[in-house]
């Protein structure tokens, strides 16, 4: 953006927020029982768009019946929206499938997810990808802000607002088991050599050594 603008591309460089690798990564993953579970980690807020997901989650467990859902986060900052979402959950017959757990720790719940999901309208760079990306969770998610730089090679990046695309997504990860355990190494694999908190770290410090040595400081 700022290039379109007219910055000096020389001058422009991008460093990727990075988190703890190993706080992320789960080295047991919960017993398989046949039962499809797709998770959304996020507020539950219009700007998270969960009646988009909740949509998706219908088409899903029409097609997938041993299917359950949750959307892991808190509910209380638009309350009337959160209301809405647990109507549009009973009206759309999936109630039973798709709950809605509040805040959580995310570390205990990745283990047992076989999907995440993020429906967002606008994001930035969203953190909760890469988490999924080294507890070894697939994702689907939204075409906005960083996510296809996050997600490239290692997840699915469909339309904002299209609940049958999400679902469609989704569905090819209960589907096609082979394709779903190459987005999971390929996710463990970019995560640990994009967005790494000690990537990060480092490229902070090589960029400010290289000023200090321009100017005649010390690294």
């Amino acid at each position: 953006l700022q290039i379109s603008l007219g910055a000096n591309e020389d001058k422009c460089k991008v460093i990727p927020n990075g988190i703890s690798i190993e706080k992320y990564t789960s080295p047991v993953r919960a017993e398989d029982d046949g039962v499809f579970r797709v998770g959304l980690v996020g507020r539950v807020t219009k700007i998270k768009d969960i009646k988009t997901f909740i949509k998706a989650c219908a088409l899903v467990a029409r097609d997938n019946p041993k299917s359950e859902f949750f959307v892991l986060g808190p509910w209380e900052e638009e309350p009337e929206y959160a209301q809405e979402c647990r109507f549009l959950t009973r009206d759309l017959g999936i109630d039973r499938q798709l709950k809605f757990p509040g805040k959580v720790d995310v570390r205990q719940w990745y283990p047992k997810l076989d999907c995440l999901v993020l429906s967002s309208v606008k994001e930035a760079q969203p953190l909760v990808l890469i988490e999924a990306m080294c507890a070894g969770v697939p994702t689907v998610a939204t075409r906005v802000g960083g996510v296809s730089e996050i997600l490239e090679g290692c997840g699915q990046v469909v339309n904002a607002k299209r609940p049958s695309d999400m679902a469609k997504a989704i569905g090819r990860y209960i589907t096609e088991d082979k394709y779903r355990h190459q987005c999971i190494q390929k996710g463990i694999e970019r995560a640990k050599k994009v967005f790494s908190l000690e990537n990060m770290i480092t490229n902070y410090r090589n960029l400010y050594n290289s000023h200090l040595q321009k100017a005649g400081g010390e690294a």
